[in-house]
């Protein structure tokens, strides 16, 4: 029997056995406003299109969808240099659009129950895609966790995935990065900002005002090409959940 024409055998979405094509990955970041009093969910500085408005008074989880890894990563720097407690990333099916329990009005506490890394989604009239629950448990890892960041992944509803070694190897990179941004100081920050937006180590002497030996020791003291190379390496571990 000749195959007919179309997309070449393997390629293309995954579908169901009834035939339906299986929603795409997404990545969630989720912040809980209970861990960060008195802050705002983001710095002024982070002003990115992907990220939600806060949620209406009383909300207790903000919730983003970055458009791939790096852009994860970016925010999860601006986070932590923000003083942000903790942030969960959570991949797996579902739309670009805050969860069903968000939109609602629900609390964090209504999604977290039981949390832990293998607890079962509550049930709900309306339970949130894969991505937003895996994202929610995400956040109840971190706040136990020391650097305040966890990672979780879930590949269908119900039941929430443990951390595979792709999932903790991620998380794993974060964990380093994160450490690495709150140990940099502000001087060294400058420098890094200067260098992420292009600029030679001349351009940032003479930005800051300062000599090109200077700008070369903050940066070694900042870890700033470290630092780059694990960004880069993570922003890769989660676009490759993305792919799985």
């Amino acid at each position: 029997m000749t195959p007919s024409r179309g997309a070449p055998a393997g390629r293309g979405r995954p579908t169901s056995r009834l035939g339906a094509a299986a929603a795409p990955s997404v990545l969630v970041v989720a912040v809980g406003a209970d861990t960060m009093p008195g802050r705002p969910p983001t710095p002024p500085a982070l002003e990115l299109p992907w990220w939600t408005a806060p949620a209406a008074a009383g909300g207790a989880v903000v919730e983003a969808n970055p458009p791939d890894g790096a852009a994860a990563v970016a925010a999860l720097a601006h986070l932590v240099r923000s003083g942000t407690g903790a942030v969960g990333v959570g991949c797996g099916p579902g739309p670009v659009a805050p969860s069903a329990d968000r939109a609602a009005g629900r609390s964090d506490a209504d999604s977290d129950r039981g949390r832990g890394d293998s607890e079962s989604v509550p049930a709900q009239a309306a339970p949130p895609a894969p991505a937003y629950a895996a994202a929610r448990v995400a956040l109840g890892a971190a706040r136990r966790a020391h650097q305040g960041i966890a990672v979780r992944a879930s590949r269908g509803r119900g039941r929430v995935a443990l951390p595979a070694k792709s999932v903790e190897d991620a998380e794993t990179c974060l964990w380093v990065l994160a450490d690495l941004w709150r140990r940099r100081s502000r001087e060294g920050w400058a420098v890094a900002d200067l260098m992420d937006q292009g600029h030679t180590g001349r351009d940032c002497a003479g930005l800051l005002d300062i000599s090109p030996s200077a700008v070369s020791q903050r940066a070694s003291a900042a870890r700033y090409v470290e630092g780059r190379r694990l960004a880069d390496l993570a922003a890769r571990h989660l676009d490759a959940l993305l792919r799985a």
